[in-house]
C-alpha cells in the first residue's frame, strides 16, 4: 500500500499498522487485534492463498476481512486470490486511496451487522449493496467502488429512465 494511501486513511481516522513484508505481517498479528488487513499480492515473499490460509489456520474463530491489491490482470483471474464473498474484497491497482477506504467500509459494516443487506435483483443478476458482491448464473464477484456504483446507478434505471 502506497504512502498515500496510508496517509489518507490516518487522515479519516484509521489506526494503521504498515510492514514490509507478508511474513512481518504474520508476526505482527500474533500480538494485535485488527479489524481488516490490507495484503498487497505484489509483496513476493508469500501469495494471498498462502497468507489467508495461514491466518485462517491459526484463527478459525476470528473472520478477519482481508483487502487484496491486485494486479490488473489477477482481477479478472478467479484463482488468484481466496476471495470469501461478503467478507473479503479486491482493488485493483493502480488505485485512489479513496477507492481503498471505499473497498474497506462494506467490509467494516459485514463485520458488525447482523441485518440482510439490501439487493438490486434485475433477471438472473442480484447485486448486494452492503458487500459490493455482484451474483448471477455462472457465480459471483466482489466489485471494485467504481463498477459497483456503475452497475448500481444502471440497475435502478432498468429501462433508462
Amino acid at each position: 500500500m502506497g504512502q498515500s494511501a496510508n496517509q489518507h486513511l490516518l487522515a479519516k481516522g484509521y489506526d494503521v499498522v504498515t510492514v514490509a513484508s507478508a511474513t512481518d505481517g504474520l508476526r505482527v498479528l500474533h500480538n494485535l487485534e485488527v479489524d481488516a488487513i490490507v495484503f498487497d499480492t505484489g509483496v513476493g515473499d508469500m501469495s494471498a492463498q498462502d497468507f489467508s490460509g495461514w491466518l485462517r489456520r491459526q484463527s478459525p474463530d476470528r473472520s478477519v476481512p482481508l483487502l487484496f491489491l491486485v494486479s490488473p490482470t489477477q482481477r479478472w483471474l478467479p484463482t488468484s486470490v481466496p476471495l470469501r464473498i461478503g467478507r473479503d474484497a479486491l482493488v485493483s491497482k493502480p488505485f485512489r486511496p479513496e477507492e481503498l477506504e471505499e473497498a474497506l467500509q462494506p467490509l467494516f459494516w459485514g463485520a458488525t451487522s447482523v441485518a440482510a443487506p439490501r439487493t438490486l435483483t434485475i433477471g438472473g443478476l442480484s447485486l448486494d449493496r452492503g458487500l459490493f458482491a455482484l451474483a448471477g448464473e455462472a457465480g459471483s464477484t466482489t466489485l471494485t467502488p467504481t463498477e459497483f456504483r456503475l452497475l448500481e446507478y444502471l440497475m435502478e434505471r432498468p429501462r433508462g429512465s
